[in-house]
């Protein structure tokens, strides 16, 4: 069996999918299953996934459900107690697992770990480095206010999502911080303080106003 679930969802991303299945094939740590599930892509991406021949891959479609649902039916495919979390426009340094898994292991307690990022544009290009916390009690701080980790880059302990529930399906955006919100209720958090992801700039990100409304909520 192995040790870490890697949860992957895809809807019409084909211009970025080999490089973000490809930096997870490539992890220096590789007892990991690769749970990728399509959420009903009218693209290339299927094609893409199943091109790959690698045993750990288990590949998944489904109509579209919306992102929410998709993570949820990946989530209960998984069959590890980690779940490493990754979007499929963005790219893992190879040494991610390692470096997070090696930290959960001599820090039992901490039941979320990510890092800093690397923010680039759709073409790849370096934007910024994203800075995040290191400690849980000034990531709950930051949290409060806004996103303080970076979900695409996270590892989180399966046994949580038993006592918060999973992904929330009636919304369509800020998922990933909706359930942070969540979380930090229960766990501890940690980032690791260097860049161990490549996040990518998208029409999808978390705006100050789905902020506030899911704090009124």
């Amino acid at each position: 069996m192995p040790s870490l679930s890697v949860i992957m969802t895809m809807y019409n991303v084909e211009r970025f999918l080999r490089e973000a299945i490809e930096s997870i094939l490539a992890q220096t740590f590789r007892d990991f299953e690769f749970i990728i599930f399509d959420d009903g892509s009218t693209d290339n991406s299927v094609a893409i996934a199943e091109s790959y021949n690698d045993p750990r891959i288990r590949l998944f479609r489904s109509p579209h459900v919306g992102r929410a649902a998709a993570l949820n039916k990946a989530i209960d495919y998984s069959t590890t107690e980690l779940l490493a979390f990754m979007d499929a426009d963005d790219i893992s340094m190879k040494t991610r697992f390692e470096e997070q898994l090696k930290y959960l292991s001599e820090n039992p307690s901490v039941g979320v770990i990510s890092s800093w990022a690397e923010r680039i544009d759709e073409n790849g290009n370096y934007l910024r480095t994203m800075t995040t916390p290191e400690k849980h009690q000034d990531i709950e701080y930051k949290m409060s206010r806004m996103g303080a980790i970076i979900f695409s880059g996270s590892i989180v302990k399966k046994i949580l999502f038993d006592k918060i529930g999973k992904f929330n399906e009636s919304l369509s955006v800020s998922i990933d911080y909706e359930l942070m919100l969540r979380l930090i209720r229960e766990t501890f958090f940690y980032n690791l303080q260097f860049v161990l992801i490549k996040y990518r700039k998208n029409g999808s990100s978390i705006t100050a106003s789905n902020i506030l409304a899911l704090r009124k909520n």
